[in-house]
């Protein structure tokens, strides 16, 4: 009989197997590209029995599973599958060959990996074989207990005592008589394998109906997978929504702060140069909203120098506001009478005005009081006028 052995399947465009002896030992490797599965069985079965094959993969491929079904050799699979250095340490711990390709040695792996799993039945096996004396039925009894779950007792008698029924049927057949013997030993054996035959029912029953309810726990897990999945699915829509308003706010925040920057700047500058010439606080009219809204901001006291962009337009409630605190008006519109007879309105060019931004701007001194100068000689000139025409 050919030795038992481990097989370490690699399937793939380019295929690889190990065999392995039941001591752990490398027997062959061999890969090749497009290699059919009847030529893995063919190499395999010429060199040993297999009862043993193996993957590295967790879900057990195709190709292996066919292997199994063909050769009637029992399935491992790892419950995860094999890392690159799982791998390194099974090819060390086994010795494998140096000279072996990736395919080779994913192949030993998995068989190393079955080995090692399969090791405490094997050792019990061993030793069942010395304590009964069952060395020249070794690989019988071993392939029977690898594959099946009878007990050694049992599978003991089984490789040690020859069968009596063949023998019964023999004789009937050869000297066409039954003795009664002959028919309690058949009706004996009938009736254990009516016994087992309905143990086999009933487990095969329990098994439908263990298939069943996993079908069932499968189909509700499915279904929460699912839900869980779209959930999943949906916070992360909603998390990339908020991660895009809150990108878009700070953008926003961003633009704010360079502009608060910049007005800070030109704040500073402002400042820098304010020693040097004459402040002017700017408004757009006279009118009470206008006043309203920037007097916050100006907070006009008494002296100070104005800039009226239309002082044509005002509020008599205003005016009087004004007045109180003795201001001088600056514009390059002329004013009208009104103005006049409450303020002292000097025109001058908008030109005039440095550094401005939307509440300030700075002037000369020397511009001030050079219309201030033009206007008191046109003031003169028409006050002499008029007291002429009235002497």
């Amino acid at each position: 009989m050919k030795p038992l052995a481990i097989i370490g399947l690699d399937p793939g465009t380019t295929t690889g197997y190990a065999v392995l002896d039941l001591q752990g030992g490398v027997m062959k490797t061999y890969s090749a590209k497009e290699l059919p599965l009847s030529r893995v069985i063919a190499d395999i079965m010429e060199r040993c029995h297999p009862v043993i094959v193996s993957t590295d993969k967790a879900k057990v491929p195709s190709f292996v599973e066919e292997f199994a079904r063909k050769t009637g050799t029992e399935v491992v699979s790892p419950e995860l599958d094999l890392q690159r250095e799982e791998k390194r340490d099974l090819l060390k711990e086994c010795r494998a060959p140096e000279k072996l390709d990736s395919h080779e040695q994913d192949g030993v792996a998995a068989a190393y990996f079955a080995y090692k799993k399969y090791l405490p039945r094997l050792d019990k096996i061993d030793t069942y074989i010395q304590e009964h004396q069952l060395e020249e039925h070794t690989l019988e009894f071993t392939q029977l207990a690898l594959k099946g779950e009878l007990h050694f007792s049992l599978l003991q008698k089984m490789v040690t005592q020859p069968a009596i029924e063949p023998a019964i049927i023999t004789r009937v057949v050869q000297e066409d008589r039954i003795t009664k013997s002959d028919f309690l030993r058949l009706f004996e054996k009938l009736g254990t394998l009516q016994q087992d035959q309905q143990r086999l029912i009933h487990k095969n029953m329990a098994l439908q109906e263990q298939v069943k309810k996993l079908q069932k726990e499968n189909r509700y897990l499915e279904r929460k997978s699912q839900n869980f999945t779209q959930r999943v699915d949906s916070l992360f829509t909603f998390k990339e929504e908020r991660v895009a308003v809150s990108e878009q706010h700070i953008q926003e925040q961003q633009k704010m702060m360079e502009k608060m920057n910049q007005k800070i700047l030109e704040l500073y500058r402002f400042m820098e140069r304010v020693p040097a010439l004459r402040l002017v606080k700017k408004l757009h009219s006279l009118s009470k909203v206008e006043f309203a809204q920037k007097n916050e901001v100006l907070n006009i006291q008494e002296n100070d120098v104005l800039w009226v962009e239309k002082p044509y337009i005002y509020s008599e409630e205003v005016l009087t506001k004004l007045k109180e605190k003795g201001v001088v008006l600056l514009s390059s519109e002329k004013a009208g009478r009104a103005l006049q007879d409450y303020f002292q309105v000097l025109m001058i060019p908008k030109e005039e005005l440095k550094m401005e931004n939307e509440y300030f701007a700075l002037v000369e001194h020397a511009v001030i009081n050079q219309h201030e100068k033009g206007e008191k000689i046109i003031e003169r000139v028409v006050d002499e006028y008029k007291m002429r025409r009235n002497g």
